[in-house]
């Protein structure tokens, strides 16, 4: 017979106690002749023996109970067991925390992460007191996600684990203290990833018994449709690994997710309005009234605003009218917008919030824009007079109180030719009016414009030459037209009584017009126009439709860039559109939606590096990165330094992106905060140079929908798994065979403890109550 706690069998001396007591009784009889014991005497040998065997199963029982006390205290173990303590076996346990931002949702000031956390205490600890040697090794989600995203050939574990083959103690709190401090992060996260980077390690270690926990709240989203997670899992199985999945989901309550925020395709200039779109989905079963959305908008000057940690924005921070949404139906998604002037040039915010839910994450979304002092335009007139360029200089220019935030420059044909890259580089959009034919250089450097980003207006008239545009412009497929120009075709003025000639679509540049309940087009006229042949690009979309369906404006991708292309030109024997109301908000339109393709995103991931250049601008070594703040307190500021290149041009960059193996952790846990972060420069006249980095997190993760037990199960079929609840988890203190064992040796003890009280009363003497009764008379 083995014992866990040797030192307690020493306790067994114990056992001897009572038999102690008994030779101590003996020794305090005296013999003393009395004549009125002999017919007791007589009675005793008739019932000695009955007498005697009382009382040896009584010193016998007691002393079996000291026994059992014993036994209970110094945790008896079977063989099998005493052998699994001295080394025979080992069990891995792997714990795979879900730690994306659903984690953070709370039910009673207690969140899913919280109880995973607690779960994972409870499994720890009961694994303590278990026979045998035991290894940890706990991954986080999102380590796992970011160690296989930085290098999916060599994603390294011991970079990604928190602990790794780690040797359970019988006081494994200290190996939890890393891990109790953390929290959720702000990615959407899914089970795929930590299983990919840990199945090699179990194949590795295939000599021990491996059991592999994955603790997550199993939202729908990422469980319901489980085919890439039952591949990975079989992985685990043909390595002999036990599976269980750890619920740690909180009640679904309200929760509304603010799903994205956009400003349109529109002018982004000082003082020139500018649309927000932002849109609302209500993730729960009920109708949501009365939705507050509020905004602000967060101004960064050039080179007057400076950094302050202590604020949540170093800029100039106005609050925009609220936004009230009356009603919301359950998963529905509402959008609205709202509009914002931003009176000087910089790289500005636009923030909207809702109202705290059961899960917080989502209930804010930012967006940085590009705002600049005006939009460049070159316009590039084929007619001899100009006149096409007349008309846009109205439409940019009406007069000096109407600010469009476009600047107008015309060049002849001849200054794309010479024009250096560098400075057509300077122009958001090039309009080619009606241009017949162009230098081949000419229809280089456009190309190599429109593929860095730059956006091109084309129009085709009376002068366009069809032969030099599907030679040189669309080339077979690969220059700037979208498809082959086949012939000019006219039309009669003659239409009948309230048809319109032109049709808009949902595009962008008409959306707003199409709003309208009545066609804004209907006094449009269309006399000429160019057709065009079919095309098979990718991403090509009609604009407009003009008379008998044939397509007249018509938007195209070029790499990076964009080209609208309109098939009637503005002379009043091809239409009148540019005498149309509509031609003003079309070509305003058209530029705001052409010069958006090379300005940044205004949001991206969380995670996503933060990356500032700036060229032929000297600046200090020194610069700075300040992060969000974790929760109310204030914002960090990042050190760092500034790589400055000079080949053809300075370029200074300030770049920040996610290191796991770097010697700083601290570091991944700022960089995955959702929230605007704020690079700073300073150039060599000590002015402060300021870029804001939106960061935002994932809308799906934001669906709340647990998949129930069943549902999975039968969904994972042929996958050998359990599933057990958190609570379940966190009250663990022992296996089930140590309790079960320990609890037959308490019942044993207390029925013995039982038995060893009714021999006692049978073996004392005890006087009659008749006896009594008659005494007392």
């Amino acid at each position: 017979m083995q014992f866990l706690y040797q030192p307690l069998t020493w306790g067994f001396v114990l056992v001897g106690v009572p038999i102690l007591i008994h030779l101590i009784n003996m020794l305090r009889h005296r013999k003393v002749r009395w004549a009125a014991m002999d017919f007791l005497l007589e009675s005793h040998k008739r019932n000695r023996r009955w007498v005697m065997l009382k009382q040896w199963l009584l010193l016998a029982s007691r002393m079996l109970a000291m026994f059992l006390l014993v036994t209970l205290l110094a945790k008896w173990i079977s063989g099998s067991q005493w052998l699994a303590w001295l080394g025979g076996q080992t069990t891995h346990h792997y714990v795979l925390i879900d730690d994306s931002y659903s984690m953070a949702s709370t039910s009673e000031d207690q969140s899913a992460y919280d109880r995973a956390l607690a779960a994972t205490t409870g499994l720890v600890k009961s694994i303590a007191n278990q026979p045998g040697q035991h290894q940890l090794t706990l991954v986080r989600w999102s380590r796992a996600a970011l160690a296989l995203s930085q290098d999916e050939e060599t994603a390294r574990m011991d970079v990604a684990a928190d602990l790794l083959g780690q040797s359970i103690s019988q006081n494994p709190e200290s190996l939890l203290e890393r891990i109790n401090a953390t929290e959720p992060t702000s990615l959407s996260l899914a089970p795929e990833e930590v299983i990919e980077l840990v199945t090699p390690l179990v194949a590795e270690n295939s000599e021990q018994t491996s059991k592999v926990y994955l603790v997550s709240d199993l939202r729908r989203n990422e469980f319901g449709e489980p085919d890439a997670l039952k591949n990975q899992l079989q992985g685990l199985v043909q390595n002999s690994a036990e599976i269980q999945l750890v619920d740690c989901a909180v009640d679904q309550q309200k929760n509304l997710s603010l799903v994205s925020i956009e400003p349109e395709k529109g002018v982004w200039s000082a003082g020139v309005p500018l649309m927000v779109r932002f849109q609302v989905r209500n993730r729960q079963e009920q109708v949501a009234n009365s939705v507050v959305v509020r905004l602000k908008a967060v101004t960064y000057a050039e080179k007057t605003a400076t950094p302050q940690v202590d604020q949540p924005y170093s800029g100039e921070v106005l609050e925009l009218p609220a936004v009230v949404i009356d009603q919301i139906a359950p998963g529905e998604t509402v959008t609205r917008q709202t509009q914002v002037i931003f009176g000087v040039p910089g790289h500005h915010v636009v923030e909207a919030s809702l109202e705290a839910d059961t899960l917080a994450t989502d209930n804010r979304r930012w967006c940085s824009l590009e705002i600049k002092e005006s939009q460049n335009i070159l316009v590039i007139d084929g007619d001899v007079d100009q006149s096409n360029a007349f008309y846009l200089e109205n439409v940019f220019n009406p007069n000096p109180q109407l600010a469009t935030g476009l600047q107008l420059e015309k060049q002849d044909t001849s200054y794309l030719r010479d024009v250096a890259p560098e400075r057509l580089s300077e122009f958001d959009v090039v309009a080619l009016l009606d241009v017949p034919r162009m230098d081949p250089q000419a229809v280089a450097k456009l190309e190599d414009f429109a593929r860095d980003g730059g956006g091109i207006f084309l129009v085709a008239g009376k002068n366009t030459n069809l032969k030099f545009s599907n030679e040189a412009m669309y080339r077979d497929g690969e220059g700037l037209l979208p498809a082959e120009f086949e012939e000019i075709v006219s039309y009669s003025d003659l239409v009948e009584s309230g048809q319109a000639q032109v049709v808009g679509t949902e595009h962008p540049v008409l959306g707003p017009l199409m709003q309208l309940e009545a066609s804004p087009f209907g006094l449009i006229r269309v006399r000429q126009m160019i057709g065009i042949g079919e095309w098979d690009s990718p991403g090509v979309e009609v604009v407009a439709n003009g008379p008998g369906g044939r397509p007249i404006l018509i938007d195209s991708p070029f790499e990076r860039g964009r080209v609208l292309t309109l098939l009637t030109g503005f002379s009043n024997d091809w239409s009148n559109w540019v005498s149309d109301p509509t031609f003003v908000v079309m070509m305003l339109r058209s530029m705001g939606y052409l010069g958006n393709a090379r300005k940044p995103p205004t949001s991206q991931p969380v995670g996503s590096e933060i990356d500032m250049v700036l060229t032929n601008t000297t600046v200090l070594p020194e610069a700075e990165v300040i992060v969000p703040a974790r929760g109310e307190g204030m914002r960090v500021r990042l050190p760092r330094e500034v790589e400055t290149t000079s080949d053809a041009q300075v370029v200074s960059r300030l770049n920040l992106a996610i290191d796991l193996g770097g010697a700083d952790r601290n570091l991944t846990d700022s960089l995955l905060r959702p929230g605007v972060f704020e690079a700073w420069m300073t150039d060599a006249q000590g002015n402060q140079i300021v870029r804001s980095f939106a960061r935002n997190v994932s809308a799906a993760e934001g669906d709340l929908e647990v998949i129930p037990h069943s549902e999975l199960t039968r969904k994972l079929g042929g996958i050998p798994h359990e599933i057990q609840n958190a609570e379940a988890l966190s009250n663990l203190a022992s296996s089930t065979q140590d309790s079960a064992q320990s609890n037959f040796l308490m019942v044993l003890l207390v029925l013995l403890l039982l038995g060893e009280q009714a021999l006692a009363y049978s073996a004392s003497y005890h006087a009659p109550s008749s006896s009594l009764a008659g005494g007392r008379s």
